[in-house]
């Protein structure tokens, strides 16, 4: 089984519709259950994001689910409580002169 950046691939069905494991720390997170497109697709603005950057700030898993994302640079949408846009940057600051 291949791993990339925490996720472990799996046969994608109905339930996993991403095609990746949930690492063990989504049981825990304030996201578990909720609408997907509510994280996802960098809406960027308005009530969505606000909402999303809400459940972010509650949630138990938001440092490992940032750290997850940030390592991760294909994954999009709201992840630890930061946007694609968000993480970029995050990721210039750590890395000058790397693309991110």
């Amino acid at each position: 089984m291949r791993s990339v950046e925490g996720w472990a691939r799996v046969e994608t069905d109905a339930t996993n519709w991403t095609g990746w494991a949930r690492p063990d720390w989504y049981d825990q997170a304030a996201c578990r259950g909720l609408p997907i497109e509510l994280f996802v697709a960098d809406v960027g603005h308005g009530r969505g994001q606000a909402t999303a950057k809400q459940v972010c700030a509650i949630c138990p898993a938001q440092d490992q689910c940032a750290a997850l994302a940030i390592d991760t640079t294909w994954l999009t949408g709201l992840w630890g409580g930061t946007t694609t846009k968000e993480r970029r940057t995050l990721r210039r600051q750590d890395h000058p002169g790397r693309a991110a």
